[in-house]
């Protein structure tokens, strides 16, 4: 699946599944669902986007799922701000 964007070589690409492949991972959890976090077991994940409060001591990002400006935030702050930045995209 990647191969087919190797040559057009875009900055990001969002992926759904492929949970045990090696790449930065959001996890979306939604404890409703009875399924438990892919978090610590995968170390691939570098945030969790939830629907609920997660109890215990999360040492890696919490993001509030119904808040997706704010996913988008963590995604520019953590992979690069120059994504989808026209001002950046000027500089060039």
């Amino acid at each position: 699946l990647l191969s087919r964007f190797e040559r057009d070589r875009p900055d990001l690409i969002l992926i759904e599944g492929l949970r045990h492949e090696r790449f930065p991972k959001i996890e979306v959890y939604r404890p409703s669902m009875g399924k438990p976090l892919l978090y610590p077991e995968n170390p691939s994940v570098i945030a969790i986007a939830t629907d609920n409060v997660i109890s215990g001591t999360i040492p890696i990002p919490i993001l509030d799922l119904n808040r997706p400006d704010r996913i988008a935030t963590f995604i520019l702050d953590t992979l690069g701000k120059d994504i989808g930045n026209d001002r950046a995209i000027a500089k060039r």
